[in-house]
């Protein structure tokens, strides 16, 4: 039984016209490619309809393919993120640094040793000032001690002093005694405050939770030797920061008042943001300071904050200004200044700089990609209760009721669970996530995928070489044609 003779395909050098080798080339192309519907493509005879049909058809969704992964592309050089927060629970936890400080920066009896007249300039700049008129610097009692600059331990001698405002501490039921034992005085803008658990490298852990445990004070502020300043409240300002971090910047904090018993829950939460390209805070990228490649640039800060980088930048600006520096600024920018040129100059211009937006703006400051924060929640009570403030009266460890409810307080500060609330960015596109997003796009408009892809770049490639043979030869090709074997 006879039967035709098979055909193979093979290179051969007879010329030929370009459209028919072009043709051929198409032809072979559209019935042997993976590419969905291109095999409709040929024209035919009888089909000539059909094939504008099918030809209109991949156009059409060729077009809605390229728009899509365009869009994709578009999208993905944009860097977007997806933002998740997930609460963790750990066995332990790190205690935050706790800084203290009396509602009355200054002490008045030693105010009135060094100058009586430190008690009416104190008076004239508090909140309560503008209602006693302005100041009369004619007056020879602003004299030296008002007008030359003083050194951080002369400040620090008119302070409220830190040792004398704790009688008792605990720490995961351990006594300290004294308490400053357990803390570090530090000079800040409400004058001399002490941080407990200042150490970063020697941090307290807790793994006890409830207000029976980790830290309990009792403090006594000595309300007899209050000055009117910016507060006219009585108490403790209690800072919650991360013990790197200058107590001055830190941005969580409440009050203890006297005949109280304060109790602050606090929920510690981690953030880590994606450095650069990506924008961590809509319009805004982070800087990653945990990077090798990070160097601070800070000349006074350890460690890079934005509300450190803002601290310095306003405090050199204002220094510039007016030529020295508060009392709690870092001493090597340069002299603290008087109180005359604290007052006519420095006050107003750092408050200034501090609200006007374009200036902050101008110091560069970014946020970290990695920080932590600590929120509370605060409940009180009233303190002591009877039977304790018997028992007080009892030790001699006050002349009488009311004195002890105008000074003593109680300060309560604990984990109630240890649980961390942590918010973590991840990329929205991955390299995997952008292959399958193109992927479906082209599988579900054309039915292509990478090999098809290759398919396409074979026929463009002998396309090419096709018509590089014909400039070759001056108008003819050579022609691909079935050989008999």
């Amino acid at each position: 039984m006879s039967s035709k003779p098979e055909s193979k395909v093979a290179w051969t050098d007879e010329p030929s016209s370009t459209n028919e080798n072009l043709g051929s080339l198409w032809t072979d192309f559209t019935q042997n490619t993976g590419f969905h519907g291109v095999n409709k493509l040929t024209p035919g005879r009888n089909y000539r309809i059909r094939c504008v049909s099918w030809t209109v058809a991949v156009l059409a969704m060729s077009s809605f393919m390229t728009y899509n992964i365009t869009q994709e592309l578009v999208n993905y050089y944009r860097y977007p993120v997806i933002t998740n927060t997930k609460v963790e629970v750990l066995e332990e936890l790190p205690f935050p640094a706790v800084t203290f400080c009396n509602q009355s920066p200054f002490n008045l009896s030693k105010i009135k040793a060094v100058d009586p007249y430190l008690e009416t300039y104190l008076t004239k700049v508090s909140m309560l000032g503008p209602m006693t008129g302005s100041i009369n610097w004619s007056d020879p009692g602003y004299g030296p001690t008002f007008r030359e600059s003083h050194s951080r331990e002369w400040w620090e001698n008119v302070y409220m002093t830190p040792q004398n405002m704790f009688y008792l501490c605990f720490m995961n039921g351990i006594l300290h005694e004294p308490c400053i034992s357990a803390m570090k005085p530090i000079l800040t803008n409400m004058g001399q405050c002490a941080t407990f658990n200042w150490n970063a490298s020697e941090e307290a852990k807790v793994r006890v939770t409830g207000s029976d445990n980790n830290l309990i004070l009792y403090a006594n502020v000595d309300q007899a030797n209050y000055v009117l300043g910016s507060q006219l409240a009585a108490g403790i300002k209690v800072i919650l920061h991360d013990p790197r971090t200058h107590p001055d910047v830190a941005t969580s904090s409440f009050f203890a008042a006297p005949g109280t018993s304060t109790y602050a829950a606090v929920l510690r939460s981690t953030y880590e943001y994606l450095p650069p390209p990506y924008q961590a805070f809509k319009s805004r990228t982070c800087v990653d300071t945990s990077s090798p490649s990070f160097n601070n640039t800070l000349q006074y800060f350890d460690t890079y904050t934005y509300e450190h980088c803002l601290q310095e930048c306003i405090t050199t600006i204002t220094h510039d200004l007016c030529g020295c520096i508060k009392p709690a600024d870092n001493a090597t920018i340069g002299q603290i200044c008087s109180m005359y040129n604290f007052t006519n100059c420095y006050a107003d211009k750092y408050r200034y700089l501090m609200t006007n937006a374009t200036i902050q703006k101008s110091c560069g400051c970014q946020v970290p990609c990695s920080f932590e924060t600590y929120s509370v929640k605060v409940s009180t009570s009233r303190y002591p209760s009877n039977v304790s403030m018997a028992f007080i009266l009892k030790l001699g460890l006050a002349p009488d009721e009311d004195f002890i409810r105008e000074n003593y307080l109680e300060i309560r500060l604990f984990y109630d669970q240890l649980i961390v609330q942590a918010t973590l960015q991840t990329p929205q596109y991955t390299t995997e996530t952008i292959i399958g997003n193109l992927g479906g796009q082209m599988g579900i408009c054309l039915g292509a995928s990478i090999l098809t892809l290759t398919e396409l770049g074979e026929f463009l490639l002998i396309l090419c070489l096709t018509i590089f043979r014909k400039c070759k030869h001056g108008g003819q090709v050579t022609h691909i044609k079935p050989t008999q074997h």
